[in-house]
């Protein structure tokens, strides 16, 4: 046989180079389409449990296609094509890898992520127990008074907090009106409501009730663990934590075996004692009270001018007769008029406010007494003397922390 006619060994045949590069190439092309769904799921927010098997499935394929360069190239013998091809067989049926492999994840949806340019999805802030506490007891007394006149709409703020002490554990309330309650809330049992605090009424003028917790908590020796509130101030959220504070904004599920205003302000003795009068001793007990609030002094450049419809009111309970339409029409007129008034001048809450001293507001404090005064009498003119007890109650303590007494 003529030597340049003899086949060499050493060369492949040109149907098994064929044969090799379309087995590289289907290789190739199954490995980019896994690649391709595989991006396609992560980028999606989903985990896959056979992750391992995909790589170890695409690094076999890999490692037989070494020394398959394109073009012409020398290649092993013809059986090298029927590996590759048989690897390429493996790839596309390699079983998932025993062991401890993880359960497939949930779908999550990933839009906020990739709008935010990472890869991994967004999952909600989970608070701790502390924080979720004071967000139930705010949400609870928010959602008691669901479908009323006072919610946060209204301008009275909440917040609490879970104080801790060496020898107590408090969730303590407060409100934006120095622990004035409004009517028909409820309290859930075991808080704390801040209303009788000596200088609770002065860090009331800053506009967020945060700001007299802290101050609570200062001067009581509690930390802070949790607080919430419906104010949308975050004034004090470096100093407290960020993580440490929650707003509410929506009513909550009423806690069980929560409290009136009444029940959560006066002993159980006085209230005992509130709730066995007769009609008649609740009328006379609510006309004696309405007597000693009107010789509460508040400064007449404080006063808003609305006594003539109280005074008128009074006059008609003293006769023992019924407060005339027109009368309580005004009344309800006046309330709302102070209410008005009490969201005025207000300091906006600052952290720098945490090293003052206490700000003067003996407006705010005639006004809110003002107020006292004025639900006292629409309340023992609906013959109210719960309602009537609560604003008494509340009216002598503010009275009691002016800072020069009147001369009478």
């Amino acid at each position: 046989m003529d030597g340049a006619d003899a086949e060499d060994p050493g060369e492949e045949s040109p149907d098994e180079l064929d044969a090799a590069e379309a087995a590289q190439a289907e290789v190739e092309s199954k490995a980019a389409a896994v690649n391709t769904v595989f991006a396609g799921l992560v980028s999606a927010g989903f985990l896959r449990a056979n992750l391992d098997a995909h790589r170890k499935a695409v690094a076999a394929a890999e490692v037989h296609a070494e020394g398959v360069p394109k073009g012409r190239v020398r290649l092993p013998a013809a059986s090298r094509a029927k590996q590759i091809a048989a690897s390429a067989a493996a790839a596309r049926s390699a079983p998932e890898p025993e062991g401890d492999v993880a359960s497939p994840a949930s779908p999550v949806l990933a839009t906020g992520p990739m709008i935010l340019g990472r890869s991994e999805p967004l999952q909600p802030t989970r608070l701790s127990p502390a924080v979720q506490q004071a967000r139930d007891v705010i949400a609870s007394i928010v959602g008691s008074l669901r479908g009323g006149a006072f919610g946060p709409e209204s301008g009275l703020h909440w917040a609490g907090a879970l104080l801790v002490g060496e020898a107590e554990t408090v969730m303590a309330v407060a409100t934006s009106d120095a622990g004035w309650l409004p009517p028909g809330v409820v309290i859930p049992d075991g808080v704390r409501v801040l209303w009788n605090v000596p200088a609770g009424y002065r860090w009331s003028s800053i506009d967020d009730p945060v700001r007299q917790i802290i101050e609570y908590a200062g001067q009581n020796g509690y930390t802070i663990a949790g607080v919430a509130t419906t104010h949308p101030s975050r004034a004090y959220g470096t100093v407290i934590g960020t993580e440490n504070i929650v707003g509410v904004t929506r009513p909550g599920t009423v806690l069980p075996g929560g409290r009136s205003r009444l029940e959560a302000t006066v002993s159980p003795a006085r209230l005992q004692h509130i709730r066995s009068l007769t009609p008649e001793e609740a009328d006379r007990q609510a006309r004696a009270l309405l007597r000693d609030l009107e010789q509460q002094f508040i400064a007449p450049e404080h006063a808003i001018g609305i006594e003539a419809a109280r005074l008128d009111a009074r006059c008609h309970l003293d006769a023992h007769g019924e407060v005339p339409p027109p009368v309580l029409d005004q009344l309800h007129r006046d309330e709302q008029a102070l209410g008005d008034v009490l969201s005025l001048d207000r300091i906006p809450a600052t952290p720098e406010d945490l090293a003052s001293g206490e700000p003067e507001a003996e407006k705010l404090r005639d006004r809110l007494l003002e107020r006292a005064i004025l639900v006292a009498t629409l309340a023992a003119s609906y013959h109210d003397i719960e309602s009537a007890v609560y604003a008494w109650t509340y009216a002598r303590f503010l009275s009691s922390r002016a800072r020069v007494a009147p001369n009478r």
